[in-house]
């Protein structure tokens, strides 16, 4: 999720080329309710965004997962800011484990080697390899 179409454009496509399905969203809010009802193996996490940034984005949507009671899996995410890694005040989450910080601005070429790194990191994650 992303409010900047500039980076969203590349971004799409080059995951799309890695053979992802890739679902869009301008802003927290919106991003929040397709993730409480669908299903996702990451998020994509611009952390300065419209009605709802990053850090209250994962605060109040794992806490509904909680309140819901309900079986949930962790869903690894990854943050795509320009905000500094250092400078992110993530909230501690039950459902959401941050695997990796991709700082903007970011060339095409270090978006790619971006999510490859990140592609070895789900792998791991998800117990494939």
């Amino acid at each position: 999720m992303d409010d900047s179409l500039e980076s969203i454009a590349p971004l799409s496509s080059l995951l799309t080329e890695a053979g992802a399905l890739v679902t869009i969203t301008l802003d927290g809010l919106s991003a929040r309710k397709m993730i409480m009802e669908g299903h996702f193996d990451l998020v994509i996490l611009d952390w300065t965004m419209p009605n709802l940034n990053g850090g209250d984005f994962l605060s109040f949507t794992d806490t509904t997962f909680y309140l819901e009671k309900k079986a949930r899996k962790v869903i690894p995410y990854v943050t795509y800011s320009g905000t500094a890694e250092h400078h992110l005040d993530a909230p501690e989450t039950v459902f959401f484990k941050r695997i990796d910080h991709w700082q903007k601005p970011i060339s095409i070429s270090q978006l790619q080697n971006a999510i490859q790194r990140t592609l070895t990191k789900l792998e791991e994650f998800y117990g494939i390899k």
